[in-house]
């Protein structure tokens, strides 16, 4: 029982973390060079941490087979990497905006 409880508790915690850290390491000011990368890891850590307890019931259950492991961290890795890609275009695109009303 307590083993089946701390597997599903770490496979729920490696789909949290799997997204979180993609989208630490493409977030504006967080993907600077001069922020280290522990600094972000040790983010994506306890944010997952946190996180965990309120998306629970929202997260899929353990798969059976490692195939379907792999394609739902795979999955929610594309959704962090959209997310963060997502932010800095955003980002970017106000930057932009703000050059050219500086220089209208």
């Amino acid at each position: 029982m307590l083993q089946e409880l701390l597997a599903t508790n770490i496979f729920h915690f490696l789909l949290i973390f799997s997204r979180l850290s993609i989208v630490f390491y493409l977030f504006p000011g967080l993907s600077a060079s001069y922020v280290p990368v522990r600094l972000r890891l040790m983010l994506a850590l306890l944010v997952s941490l946190l996180a965990l307890p309120l998306v629970r019931s929202e997260l899929p259950p353990q798969p059976g087979t490692p195939a379907e492991l792999v394609s739902l961290v795979v999955a929610e890795m594309l959704v962090g990497a959209f997310l963060g890609a997502l932010v800095q275009t955003v980002m970017s695109t106000l930057q932009l905006a703000g050059e050219v009303i500086a220089q209208s």
